[in-house]
């Protein structure tokens, strides 16, 4: 099976520990690929954490306002699409080893799965429509 790759433009900023961002007005992008986990290894909620209040601080500085999401709302958002796209590729990789038609088309729905976990788009209220079900998540501790 031939795997899904993301591409990324010229006009990603790769500055902070080689994460790929990309800050739109009223939205952010991650890449959720090996720079971020390799940043979010050991304690993943702290480094999160540190990762979101750059984001903040480069959204801030680009377009001179505040971004709308939670810190909390987006430290959720990130880990959840990270950890899913983990789960997912283990998936992938498993069922593609096994040489049959089942198995092969379960491995490529859990790698389309793990293709679109691997870009973290967070939005504003008015831009992205699940941003509720993250604002509820980090609520909740996720």
């Amino acid at each position: 099976m031939e795997r899904m790759v993301i591409v990324l433009g010229d006009d990603w900023d790769k500055g902070y520990n080689g994460i790929a961002m990309q800050l739109d007005d009223g939205a952010i992008h991650i890449a959720a690929d090996e720079a971020l986990r390799r940043f979010l290894k050991g304690n993943r909620r702290k480094a999160c954490r540190r990762l979101v209040k750059i984001i903040h601080a480069k959204y801030e500085k680009k377009f001179g306002k505040r971004l709308k999401i939670s810190m909390r709302s987006l430290d959720a958002e990130i880990r959840i699409h990270e950890y899913a796209g983990r789960v997912f590729n283990f998936w992938a990789t498993l069922f593609e080893k096994i040489p049959l038609k089942p198995f092969q088309n379960l491995a490529h729905f859990f790698d389309v799965l793990r293709f679109h976990a691997e870009i973290v788009d967070c939005g504003e209220l008015d831009q992205d429509w699940n941003r509720i079900f993250f604002d509820i998540f980090s609520v909740l501790g996720l």
